[in-house]
């Protein structure tokens, strides 16, 4: 006669809720921090769906930075999945963060297949898709967008096109082999758009094309990600800039003698 049991689970623990939906495209849209974030705040959620936990205690339970957990804060912000206040006490002290988990029914819609680019193949995993440009607002200030080959100035605000923005992060795969992963991720996304429209997709294509040199030159910057292109991008001129300058003085020395 065989040994028969059942399976089942005694012990006294507490539970927490987490939407299908955001299982269901979401995640992988956000992506891994962002999602520990997600289940971390759901997790502290009470009957209201709000949420208090620090960033300091959401880095310490999801083992990940606490830039990582503000940057996927505000990923699930820019999806419309949670919302962010500040609460202020009667002595005018702030208080943590108050997270509002937001209904599904408000989230930003996931993108469909006739939006992704059919001919970008090569630059997606399988069955993933990319945000639609109208999710992605940037929170930045637009500026106008000069082409510096070129005659024509833009002087409207008109939003850069997905297929740009997937133009440049694909002209980032001779830097950093995991340019795929960038499709899905808002922030990347939203860099590209600040940095064509400050300095013309033509130009960025030229300056991200010579990075894999200037990577390998002391004191210049060593620039992987859109987000670090935007960050260091003053600098990055600043230098170039000073090493042509020594470069002309050195040829003018040699010249002298």
């Amino acid at each position: 006669m065989k040994d028969t049991f059942e399976v089942r689970d005694h012990r006294n623990k507490s539970m927490f809720r987490v939407d299908d939906e955001y299982l269901n495209g979401y995640a992988r849209l956000c992506g891994v921090n962002s999602t520990l974030v997600y289940l971390c705040l759901c997790r502290h959620a009470d009957r209201n769906q709000e949420s208090f936990p620090s960033v300091k205690l959401m880095a310490e339970k999801t083992a990940i930075s606490e830039r990582s957990v503000v940057r996927g804060i505000q990923t699930l912000i820019d999806w419309n999945i949670i919302s962010k206040e500040r609460e202020r006490k009667k002595d005018a002290k702030w208080l943590n963060n108050r997270y509002i988990l937001l209904d599904k029914s408000v989230w930003k819609s996931k993108p469909s297949a006739t939006q992704s680019l059919g001919n970008k193949e090569e630059s997606h995993t399988p069955n993933q898709t990319e945000p639609h440009a109208t999710h992605d607002k940037s929170h930045m200030p637009h500026s106008h967008t000069k082409v510096t080959h070129s005659k024509v100035t833009h002087t409207n605000h008109t939003e850069p096109s997905s297929e740009g923005v997937a133009i440049v992060i694909d002209s980032f795969k001779v830097i950093n082999p995991a340019y795929k992963l960038w499709f899905a991720r808002p922030p990347q996304r939203n860099a590209c758009k600040r940095l064509i429209e400050s300095h013309g997709i033509e130009q960025l294509l030229a300056v991200i094309a010579i990075l894999p040199k200037t990577n390998l030159i002391q004191y210049i910057p060593n620039i992987q990600t859109p987000i670090q292109l935007e960050e260091k991008w003053s600098t990055l001129e600043t230098q170039l800039k000073k090493k042509k300058e020594e470069s002309l003085l050195n040829k003018g020395r040699g010249l002298a003698q």
